[in-house]
């Protein structure tokens, strides 16, 4: 839509969640990392708390360990058990 300046206005559109959106969990729509398709759930957590603990120890990282946890693993009980293993496994 133009205005009289003939200048273009931009709308944005805002999400509004109903009442019976409420509770429920949103997808992400980003793909997942390339390092952590084929991987279970309890090692990518144990590679991501390694890493991580590895960096505030100040110790050198594996680049193939970093990687981001995908929405498939974010609930799964098994990371948070490789998290902890990883962080413990750094000493």
């Amino acid at each position: 839509q133009k205005d009289k300046d003939s200048e273009i206005d931009v709308i944005t559109k805002q999400k509004v969640s109903s009442p019976t959106d409420q509770g429920k969990v949103e997808q992400s729509s980003k793909a997942e990392d390339m390092k952590s398709i084929g991987l279970k759930c309890y090692d990518i957590g144990h590679r991501f708390g390694h890493t991580a603990a590895s960096i505030i120890k100040s110790k050198k990282v594996n680049p193939s360990w970093d990687v981001a946890i995908p929405d498939r693993c974010l609930k799964d009980p098994e990371t948070d058990k490789g998290i902890l293993a990883g962080t413990r496994a750094v000493g």
